[in-house]
């Protein structure tokens, strides 16, 4: 089983573990040098470029990353609505073992409603 201990530390300095750090440490690196070549000339650019193009430079920049955020989100509200994808499964789980059945016994007319009766 599994436990909080300095041993658990000790074992990243196996030479499997080792290889494994020394390898993300070194794409960790690299990643941050390709990052710092695109965004300094990128915004050396748009900080230089005439103020009635700098807004749109940035939007430019910026949409990308909330465009990726917006899909997120609507993939997230989708799986998480009552007709969404966790909902059904486990809603199909939950029938298989007969608790659905259960949560539905004694819910009488207009119990468990708004007062539109919906």
């Amino acid at each position: 089983m599994f436990s909080f201990t300095l041993k658990n530390y000790t074992a990243v300095l196996d030479a499997t573990y080792m290889q494994i750090v020394v390898r993300s440490i070194v794409f960790a690196g690299l990643t941050t040098a390709i990052c710092l070549l695109m965004g300094y000339p990128v915004a050396y650019f748009i900080g230089r470029a005439p103020e009635r193009w700098r807004n749109t430079l940035l939007m430019l920049v910026m949409v990308p990353f909330w465009t990726s955020f917006l899909i997120r989100t609507y993939a997230g509200v989708t799986i998480l609505t009552n007709e969404g994808l966790l909902s059904a499964s486990a809603g199909s789980a939950w029938r298989r073992m007969g608790v659905a059945e259960q949560s539905q016994q004694g819910k009488g007319k207009g119990e468990g409603r708004g007062k539109d009766g919906t």
